[in-house]
């Protein structure tokens, strides 16, 4: 048993500090080089690519055979967590020359809700942000000791990771779990709240459906019904890995004011579809699709 905890935690701790740390101490494209050819082992992060397989088939996405979609699952994967490292090591040089930006995030005196998902590697556009004068305090989960049982080191880095995120954007994280009370505050004093939506509805207060890769999910409402409700304007970002150059693609979405909800979260998630079939290996949230999806079929293998 103490023999299985160890290689558990040994293998935490060369997926998420010692292979993503390389790229502190390598040039990126000879790091990005590296990582393409570390990630043709099948080892590597099997939980996050090998063992989601048999959750893709049966969606409305472009189909991969089975070796090609675990390979890019790794290498996003990577570089997600080569991420955090790089921002604490790189500067405004490094982001202009490997993320290429299309759109304009919002007027940074003005409150607005920032929308994104678990898709890609969007580490990068946090900094962006900030640099473009954006007051952004992000909802982040509680990361409370019980949910990570048995993996001390995991623990570690998604406290790391949240450190991190709050010292990009330059403003305290709020917990998602609490009341909107934060949000509201932030909000009437003309500051930006960012959120990851695409969470599973069994994780949040309220939820509703939307049509998600052909079929019926249950989403999170409360953020974007507060956008609705106090006429605030939703932007749509997303953070593309190019697996070919390993540059990120910061794409920003803007969205009219909207005060009916049901039209509003449909658009929101309209991204998330468009951006899964773009690259579906990209979203990290394949393991958790049973909690998303209605019904979904998620016992075929690709």
């Amino acid at each position: 048993m103490k023999t299985k905890w160890l290689k558990a935690q040994l293998r935490d701790l060369i997926e998420l500090f010692v292979l993503p740390g390389m790229s502190m101490f390598l040039p990126w494209k000879l790091c990005f080089g590296f990582f393409k050819l570390v990630c043709r082992c099948d080892f590597l992060y099997r939980a996050q690519s090998t063992a989601v397989l048999s959750k893709v088939q049966g969606f409305d996405v472009p189909g991969l055979d089975a070796q090609q979609f675990a390979y890019q699952r790794r290498l996003v994967t990577l570089v997600d967590h080569a991420d955090m490292f790089l921002v604490w090591t790189r500067g405004r040089k490094w982001l202009d020359k490997f993320v290429v930006t299309q759109g304009q995030w919002p007027a940074a005196d003005s409150a607005a809700v920032l929308c994104t998902f678990h898709w890609g590697a969007g580490m990068w556009c946090l900094r962006d942000a900030r640099l473009k004068g954006l007051k952004a305090h992000i909802l982040v989960a509680s990361l409370k000791k019980e949910n990570f049982r048995g993996r001390p080191v995991l623990h570690w880095y998604a406290k790391l990771r949240t450190d991190t995120i709050a010292r990009e954007l330059g403003r305290a994280t709020i917990d998602a779990s609490q009341t909107l009370r934060s949000v509201l505050k932030a909000l009437k004093s003309n500051e930006q709240i960012m959120a990851v939506v695409d969470v599973p509805a069994d994780a949040v207060a309220g939820s509703t459906q939307v049509s998600l890769l052909g079929q019926t999910a249950s989403v999170p409402k409360g953020l974007l019904r507060v956008a609705a409700d106090n006429k605030i304007p939703v932007t749509v970002f997303t953070v593309g890995v190019c697996l070919q150059t390993g540059t990120r693609r910061l794409q920003i979405h803007t969205l009219p004011v909207e005060q009916d909800t049901d039209v509003l979260i449909p658009k929101v998630f309209a991204f998330l579809d468009a951006a899964i079939k773009d690259a579906p290996p990209a979203w990290h949230f394949w393991s958790e699709v049973d909690r998303f999806f209605l019904g979904s079929r998620t016992n075929k293998e690709i």
